[in-house]
């Protein structure tokens, strides 16, 4: 059974999440997630002296649990074609029910590129210096000429990019495109399939 404690802190967590995907990081104010968490201030003070504390701790604790899944794919015993596969959408699915990450991410890399690589190297959460049973399979795909010669490295970098550009991008791609929240969604979703198809067809030899 949890404890009073861990059920406030997890009511605050929920909270800021909330928050911070619809007012974004830096627009949203403690004032805000007190009133969704339904604590006082002073209370949310207790907890998380200040909203980069707060923000800090909802970014490990979502990051914990998103970038494991990823390795675990990346260096699955499945086939390369299954990997993309499995991978976009579900990258798609964490970005979907997390979507304040990327522009956190790019906030913080903007602001503090230092100490958010310190942040993700303390969590254990740096993938390219584990994939190396992924870099090993592409080199033999590309020994045996059934792949473009391609590093772990590049493999991931291309990958992700496909998949976080339209989140990071997303004010732009609506008002470029014409396009209302449930259109981009349906952007979203068409792009689970038409990535991985675009990308296995690139490295195509």
């Amino acid at each position: 059974m949890s404890s009073p404690r861990n059920e406030t802190e997890s009511r605050i967590l929920e909270a800021a999440q909330t928050v911070f995907v619809r007012e974004g990081t830096r627009e949203a104010k403690l004032k805000e997630i007190a009133e969704e968490a339904d604590v006082n201030q002073a209370l949310l003070h207790y907890y998380y002296r200040d909203k980069k504390t707060l923000a800090d701790t909802v970014f490990e604790k979502v990051a914990s649990e998103f970038f494991p899944q990823l390795e675990a794919i990346l260096n699955a015993d499945q086939t390369v074609e299954e990997k993309v596969r499995t991978f976009v959408p579900k990258y798609i699915n964490l970005i979907q029910e997390n979507p304040y990450l990327p522009s956190y991410i790019v906030g913080e890399l903007n602001r503090t590129p230092a100490e958010l690589k310190d942040r993700v190297r303390s969590l254990d959460l740096a993938p390219f210096e584990k994939l190396g049973p992924l870099d090993q399979q592409l080199k033999r795909r590309a020994e045996e000429g059934t792949l473009q010669p391609i590093s772990a490295q590049q493999f991931v970098v291309n990958l992700v990019s496909l998949c976080v550009f339209p989140f990071i991008a997303r004010p732009l791609l609506e008002a470029a495109l014409g396009m209302e929240r449930e259109n981009f969604e349906h952007l979203l979703e068409d792009r689970k399939e038409a990535v991985p198809t675009f990308f296995l067809n690139a490295i195509q030899p």
